[in-house]
């Protein structure tokens, strides 16, 4: 009983698995029964390697097919006698070079059979023969040879943008076939070669798609293909380049005049004068108090130039330069910085004697360079409520200093600045004191 429930079982099996191509390996069945094993081998199944060809067995005739993208339908004509039991579909193999049994027809009326799940625009090549209920097959039928179809056409009309900035837009013709069309695939290069699929798009209808993952001056080659609801790939659309707009030239060329009093004037020359798809509105200066970082913005001109006024003496600034146009797009900062200083002040005036004399406070000092056109002097004392006091007592044209606003019993300290032609006062002297008692 044992042995008929896995005879029974393995007929099930074949039966369902009719198309294999396989080599029915038996020691897998084995049972101990040595009269189970034949009896498994002398029930007439189609596709078991001992059927015998027959010449005499009917060849089927008339074959033809009707291909589409995916399929073909195989026909064919056939006179059975009371022997017949079916057909045997064979399909030629290039990975092994002969074809192979891919379906078994188990109805002697049956005049056609439909392959499914081909590749479009792919020639195949097919044979038939009949079999009969005592194991003998025919003789197969000449080879068929037949190529599915490639009906749809490849999307067609793709374009792509430039000079958008920072994303390129994407149109074509509203492709022919769109009813079929589950979805498209575009996809993006930087040399043909390599393609990176970019947007899944599943809407049929659709004609544009605007690539926005793009920085300035980026370009790519761009196409795309459709997939039908089942699985067919329209052939590739034509390859389209785009490219995005680029910022304006770098502007190297800074020249800066150093040394001048409290103010840096800085001048350029712009490249990106040459360009007639843009127009400069305006140039940024960025500074720095270090030479190769934090860059901050500092003004901006639409002029060819600046003056950059620092209220200090000896400030020494780096400076770039660079220019935004009508779209407004900056070009990059370009990565060596220029320098300049403002006019340094003059070394302090040197004091040389301070005496109190008749109740006078007589201060003097040394001569100093020809650059230097008057002097300050300046007083600090405490007042009687010990509020702090300073004066300063400018226009100074000589080397001595004569002070008659005394009192008693106060300390007044003194401290001499020069002041140079371009008025930036020098530093100051070391401070005296002098105590009046």
């Amino acid at each position: 009983m044992k042995n008929y429930l896995a005879i029974l079982s393995l007929i099930s099996l074949l039966l369902l698995s009719g198309c294999s191509t396989k080599r029915i390996d038996f020691s897998k069945y084995r049972t101990s029964s040595d009269k189970a094993i034949k009896s498994l081998r002398d029930i007439k199944i189609p596709f078991l390697n001992d059927l015998k060809v027959d010449p005499s067995v009917k060849t089927p005739t008339k074959i033809s097919a009707t291909p589409s993208m995916t399929e073909i339908a195989l026909h064919w004509s056939y006179q059975p006698d009371s022997n017949t039991a079916g057909y045997r579909i064979f399909r030629y193999s290039e990975h092994s070079g002969r074809y192979i049994l891919i379906e078994t027809i188990p109805d002697v009326y049956a005049t056609n059979y439909v392959d499914k799940n081909l590749k479009p625009n792919k020639l195949y090549k097919y044979k038939i023969s009949a079999y009969t209920k005592d194991k003998r097959v025919s003789i197969a039928s000449p080879a068929l040879s037949v190529a599915t179809k490639y009906t749809l056409p490849a999307p067609s009309s793709l374009v792509a943008s430039k000079n958008y900035i920072q994303k390129t837009k994407l149109n074509w013709k509203l492709y022919s076939q769109y009813k079929l069309i589950k979805y498209y695939q575009i996809q993006r290069s930087k040399d043909k070669v390599k393609w990176e699929d970019l947007e899944t798009i599943y809407k049929s209808l659709q004609t544009q798609y605007i690539d926005t993952r793009l920085k300035n001056g980026d370009a790519y080659y761009y196409r795309f293909y459709g997939v039908t609801y089942d699985g067919v790939k329209t052939p590739y659309s034509n390859i389209a380049y785009g490219y995005t707009k680029r910022t304006p030239l770098v502007i190297k060329d800074v020249m800066v005049r150093s040394n001048l009093p409290r103010k840096i004037q800085l001048s350029w020359i712009d490249p990106n004068l040459e360009d007639k798809s843009r127009y400069i509105v305006k140039y940024n200066i960025y500074t720095s108090l270090f030479r190769d970082k934090l860059f901050i913005k500092h003004a901006s001109t639409s002029k060819k130039y600046f003056i950059d006024n620092i209220p200090h003496d000896g400030r020494k600034v780096y400076y770039k330069v660079t220019a935004v146009d009508n779209f407004g797009l900056e070009s990059p900062l370009y990565p060596k910085a220029v320098m300049a200083n403002t006019k340094a002040s003059s070394m302090a005036p040197k004091i040389i004697e301070y005496k109190l004399v008749d109740g006078r406070v007589i201060i003097r000092w040394e001569p100093m360079s020809r650059n230097i056109r008057k002097y300050e002097v300046v007083k600090r004392y405490y007042s009687k409520f010990f509020i702090p006091k300073t004066l300063n007592y400018t226009d100074i044209t000589s080397t001595q200093f004569v002070d008659n606003d005394i009192q008693l019993k106060r300390t007044y300290k003194y401290r001499v600045i020069g002041i140079d032609n371009d008025g930036i006062p020098t530093k100051p002297s070391r401070e005296i004191s002098i105590e009046i008692r």
